[in-house]
């Protein structure tokens, strides 16, 4: 069987609030994206928390309803 490398587009450090939101829109728009996270999950991170002010991120993503 021959070596396939899959190639990406994007390639996402952190798979945090901000890195998990990115990877959600940019391979919406059809992009190969790729996370590398060197922790485990779940995990309780400060500052990821639902915010009042992350309503803008969560309905980007189409998930405001599930954490208003």
């Amino acid at each position: 069987m021959a070596n396939q490398q899959k190639k990406y587009d994007v390639a996402i450090i952190g798979s945090g609030m901000g890195g998990s939101t990115l990877a959600t829109v940019l391979a919406r728009q059809g992009l190969a994206v790729i996370v590398f996270e060197g922790g485990a999950h779940p995990r309780f991170a400060i500052g990821e928390q639902r915010r009042t002010h992350s309503r803008l991120s969560w309905q980007t993503i189409g998930k405001e309803d599930r954490y208003a």
